[in-house]
């Protein structure tokens, strides 16, 4: 996605591309408005605020040097039982991750 219009703004080709599930500007937009998301480990699931089971949770990209799943859920408090004290998976990026704490 390099489509920028001579304003900077995105053109028609790009908005396109940024509302079709799967492609890298898709992806990209999801992240930047709903923070990057995280399966939990298998077995461990959290009711939604609606009652629907959920086995994935969005982190705090922004918090630095956590090591522990529980240090960067979203929501903060979130009981996600036994995976509180899992590491950060690898899939997330590597600026939550402490480097002698990779999985």
């Amino acid at each position: 996605m390099d489509s920028l219009c001579s304003s900077h703004c995105l053109d028609r080709s790009a908005l396109i591309e940024a509302s079709t599930k799967g492609t890298k500007a898709f992806n990209a937009i999801e992240v930047l408005l709903k923070g990057f998301e995280c399966e939990l480990p298998l077995g461990i699931s959290f009711h939604s605020k609606d009652g629907n089971p959920r086995t994935a949770v969005r982190v705090q990209l922004w918090k630095q040097n956590a090591s522990k799943l529980a240090e960067v859920v979203l929501h903060i408090g979130l009981d996600i039982g036994g995976a509180a004290e899992a590491l950060i998976p690898l899939n997330v990026p590597s600026t939550l991750r402490v480097s002698h704490h990779v999985l």
